[in-house]
């Protein structure tokens, strides 16, 4: 029986005041497998949620241990996938080594004589912002891939750790998180003043000395001020600068 495998990378899961998550595309592209041709394997990976066009993904697939030879079948592949304009999140295989998994080998294949292996899969995942498995790295730089039931702990960052892969149809959904900037504004009010000899500005920003006249509370941060200007106590509390 065939062995296929189908990858699908959901969608951007964004925190930054909201929380949101795309669905999940599972079609599979030209090429998908609709019938059981041998121990093989056919990788589909389906983006949602963004644009992924022009960006490219590189999976290496790993078996822990390598089936015998009377397999007809690949125990470790490393393949690259474009996605390709109009791909609507699916990715197309590039090279030689994408066409590999096709005859990935189940978990359930007996290994090479001495070989105590799990059988078990291992894929990692790289997304770069370029065709060709080339430019930068997306992966890593704020944009990681989980499978669904690491999405807690987010033990196996861009990796489906340890799977078992069935004869026939094997489907994999990813949760790629990303984390947008969220940008809050403070405005206060402050006036002008004399400043005092030495300094060349003086500001009255409300801020207000403690019991001791040893520091200033403002309700505002303070950790903005330049290098030069200071919040003093024997200013009224006023921020001067040189």
């Amino acid at each position: 029986m065939n062995s296929t495998k189908l990858i699908s990378l959901c969608g951007i899961m964004v925190f930054g005041g909201l929380v949101t998550m795309s669905g999940c595309n599972h079609e599979g592209g030209e090429g998908s497998p609709s019938g059981d041709e041998g121990n093989t394997a056919n990788v589909n990976l389906a983006f949602t949620g963004g644009v992924f066009d022009g960006n490219s993904v590189r999976i290496v697939a790993t078996r822990d241990g390598i089936a015998d030879s009377k397999y007809p079948c690949v125990s470790y592949a490393v393949g690259c996938f474009n996605f390709l304009p109009g791909s609507n999140g699916v990715p197309t295989p590039y090279d030689a080594g994408a066409e590999l998994f096709e005859d990935l080998c189940p978990t359930e294949d007996v290994n090479q004589a001495g070989d105590y292996g799990s059988g078990l899969w291992t894929f990692t995942y790289e997304i770069f912002n370029d065709l060709n498995c080339s430019g930068e790295e997306i992966t890593g730089a704020n944009f990681s891939c989980f499978s669904p039931d690491d999405i807690a702990s987010q033990t196996y960052e861009n990796q489906t750790y340890q799977e078992e892969l069935e004869p026939g149809l094997n489907v994999n959904t990813l949760l790629c998180l990303s984390q947008n900037a969220e940008k809050v504004f403070d405005f206060n009010v402050c006036t002008i003043e004399e400043p005092p000899a030495g300094y060349s500005v003086a500001l009255d920003c409300n801020c207000q000395p403690d019991a001791y006249y040893s520091s200033c509370m403002c309700d505002f941060d303070v950790s903005g001020i330049p290098a030069g200007c200071v919040i003093d106590p024997a200013q009224d509390c006023n921020i001067v600068c040189y």
